[in-house]
Parts: structure tokens; C-alpha cells; sequence
């Protein structure tokens, strides 16, 4: 077993009227994501990183800086009354 968690983004999204999610997406192509030692890794929360290319890349790539992008869409449940 190693102490290690794999690369991920955390999320936490609130909106009026809505119950509030918090949650993370993980890099596809990270080492750690199949072995998480707190074993939260779930196969809908795995995301491939994109690397961005052209005008997504902006000033960052011109610094010699590695940009990537991901989509990952949240559904929130209205809140319980």
C-alpha cells in the first residue's frame, strides 16, 4: 500500500433552492486513480484531462505552462421542504 491519493480537482456547489454537492473528479491518466487509499475514486467521478490546444491555451502555454481542460456537469436536487 502506498500513502498517495490520486490527482484530482474538488468541487463544491451551492445554489439557492438547491441542496448544496460537493465532490471530486480525477485525472484519468493518473497512477494513483485505480489504487486510492481512501478508496473514493468512482468510475463516473473519472474525468479525462484534455490538453488544451490553440486559443483555449491563452497566455499560459506562451509561458511554456501545460493547460488542460475537463468537462464535468453537476445536477443539483432541489432542497427537501
Amino acid at each position: 500500500m502506498h500513502p498517495y491519493r490520486p490527482a484530482r480537482l474538488h468541487f463544491s456547489v451551492e445554489a439557492e433552492g438547491f441542496q448544496a454537492v460537493a465532490t471530486d473528479a480525477f485525472v484519468s491518466d493518473c497512477g494513483y486513480v485505480e489504487r486510492d487509499v481512501v478508496f473514493s475514486v468512482r468510475s463516473e467521478l473519472i474525468r479525462d484531462f484534455v490538453v488544451a490546444r490553440g486559443r483555449r491555451s491563452g497566455r499560459a502555454v506562451r509561458r511554456h505552462r501545460t493547460v488542460r481542460y475537463v468537462r464535468f456537469d453537476f445536477v443539483l436536487a432541489p432542497e427537501e421542504r
